[in-house]
């Protein structure tokens, strides 16, 4: 006897942690805006902000310790207990030196042992390459999805990558920028963020190149780290902060 699909997913979105995952090299007011965004809407009960370990897509070059520690920065400037770090692909790295790449899967399959309520954020400039991530169309079962508006993009170009999922029967269309993932019955909702639009590689030319980077994209605290820490050719003394574990949900 063929088995039952899973039912209808009965969402309260008061109910669901949201992780966001970045390389955050450098973290900037626009992650920071995006995790205050989430709580408002969908109205999430929480948002961690999650370093990447060592991501595959990705030529790291900061080490993953001052990523860390600039993103544990950034969250107290929020001044909001709802907002947090998770360090999990920080610590998997640094546990097994040499270890190929780390890939969202293992993270998002830890997070649904964790928890029913959980929902993995990504930027709708991401939704063309999922297709293309390791043991797709699997991950997406794992949890919930929210994929963001940058701010001044095309929400039209990913309504398009979304409709090409539906064509696949991966995603069914429930409502105003709502879809089903078919296999779990999982939700993936397009929403817009009013985070500024500012981007990591950009703010790393610029201090490498010495020019002045604004208040509104990087705030103090984290150009004085970043500057007593000799990060992006800029001067400085080196220091190493001091890895704290992660706190439990």
């Amino acid at each position: 006897m063929e088995a039952s699909k899973p039912g209808p997913v009965a969402l309260n979105w008061r109910e669901v942690t949201a992780w966001l995952g970045g390389t955050f090299d450098p973290p900037h007011l626009g992650h920071l805006e995006a995790a205050r965004g989430l709580l408002l809407d969908p109205a999430v009960r929480s948002v961690r902000l999650m370093p990447a370990g060592n991501p595959p897509l990705k030529n790291q070059g900061t080490p993953s310790h001052h990523r860390l520690e600039m993103t544990r920065l950034l969250v107290t400037l929020a001044r909001d207990s709802r907002i947090d770090v998770d360090d999990r692909e920080i610590l998997a790295s640094r546990n097994k030196p040499g270890s190929p790449p780390s890939t969202s899967l293992e993270t998002l399959r830890q997070i649904s042992f964790e928890t029913d309520c959980a929902a993995f954020v990504i930027g709708m400039e991401l939704l063309a390459q999922l297709p293309h991530w390791h043991c797709y169309p699997e991950f997406l079962n794992f949890t919930h999805w929210i994929v963001l508006e940058r701010k001044g993009g095309d929400p039209e170009k990913a309504i398009e990558h979304l409709r090409a999922l539906e064509g696949t029967g991966v995603l069914r269309k429930e409502g105003e920028r709502v879809w089903t993932i078919q296999a779990s019955q999982k939700k993936l909702i397009l929403r817009p963020t009013s985070a500024p639009d500012l981007d990591s590689t950009r703010i790393r030319m610029a201090l490498r190149s010495g020019v002045s980077v604004l208040k509104e994209q990087i705030p103090d605290k984290l150009l004085e780290y970043i500057n007593e820490n000799q990060l992006y050719g800029t001067p400085g003394k080196f220091q190493s902060p001091v890895i704290r574990e992660r706190k439990p949900i």
